[in-house]
């Protein structure tokens, strides 16, 4: 399928990474904004970026990706299939990741992260999108959770069914919307490709303008069924915790830095007011795991490469 859900993945490794479309600069400065809170150091995502591209690599290539990305879902598999992508792809991967970023990371950066994390996908939830069109969040929420709060065994092992039945039901929406307005989605698959393409810088902006436009459309369709799923999705949850728990969770939503809500609102009404997709999809000049170190560093600060200053202490003789 390459169901591009892994864009929800290689999303939370973007904030970790730096990697953002330079043309998103709201984006980028929330991004910074996060590092500096989060206190973690240039270095630091240098390191983490590169062991990322090992992991993106491996599961990129595995059997299985390859299997998924050759078929084509439809309204009579897309069960069957997100059910054997999950198990095989998405969620090895999803471990993968949190195992290398807790040994990239101290215990309070890692703890920090996935805390804010969480509460970027409350505010707003199309920061986190599947497959360029579906607000994620909740989905990010329901994978972070275990970083977030203390869950038992039990918990745990239904909290890994409700995360594959939260992707089925957005493959789901996908499926059906793709299949009822067919040509608009081609359209856009189209236009994506013209801007992977586009050689000038004015030649990306025509294409973007017209991208613009069919994805505000494509937006509008997703976004109540997206919402409801979301909403179901946390029903389910909460029947699922205690009282502490969810006591838990509505503390760490309320005790979302200032900053973040207003930055994020920032992005809302962006979203709101149909400008194109604020959301971090990496752009058509970004940088993402698995593409080796970038040679081109213009318009990422956070790849850039640290001043070297001299070494003032000898190697003893």
């Amino acid at each position: 399928m390459r169901y591009r859900i892994l864009g929800t993945v290689i999303l939370s490794l973007s904030m970790m990474t730096g990697t953002v479309s330079a043309q998103y600069t709201d984006g980028e400065e929330l991004m910074i904004a996060l590092f500096a809170d989060v206190g973690m150091t240039e270095m630091e995502l240098i390191q983490f970026a590169a062991k990322m591209e090992g992991i993106a690599t491996t599961h990129e290539q595995s059997d299985e990706a390859k299997t998924a990305d050759d078929e084509k879902m439809t309204q009579d598999n897309y069960v069957e299939m997100v059910d054997d992508y999950f198990d095989k792809f998405f969620q090895p991967m999803f471990q993968d990741v949190r195992v290398v970023a807790m040994d990239s990371f101290t215990e309070n950066q890692y703890s920090k992260m996935t805390l804010r994390l969480y509460q970027v996908a409350e505010y707003s939830p199309e920061m986190f999108l599947a497959n360029g069109s579906i607000a994620a969040g909740n989905l990010m929420q329901l994978l972070l959770l275990p970083d977030v709060i203390p869950l038992t065994e039990e918990q745990s092992v239904e909290l890994v069914a409700l995360q594959k039945e939260c992707l089925t039901e957005l493959a789901g929406l996908e499926v059906t919307l793709k299949e009822e307005y067919a040509d608009l989605f081609a359209e856009q698959e189209a236009l994506f490709k013209e801007l992977e393409e586009a050689e000038t810088e004015d030649a990306k902006a025509v294409v973007q303008e017209k991208l613009g436009k069919v994805i505000r459309k494509t937006s509008v369709l997703f976004k109540e069924s997206a919402e409801k799923i979301s909403a179901k999705m946390k029903d389910k949850l909460n029947a699922k915790l205690t009282a502490e728990q969810k006591a838990k969770l509505a503390q760490i939503v309320q005790d979302t830095p200032d900053y973040l809500k207003k930055m994020l609102t920032r992005q809302q009404v962006a979203v709101d007011e149909n400008d194109i997709s604020t959301a971090w999809r990496p752009g058509v000049n970004s940088w993402m795991p698995g593409q080796g170190v970038p040679q081109d560093r213009t318009g990422h600060p956070g790849e850039a490469r640290p001043e070297r200053k001299p070494k003032t202490r000898p190697f003893p003789e």
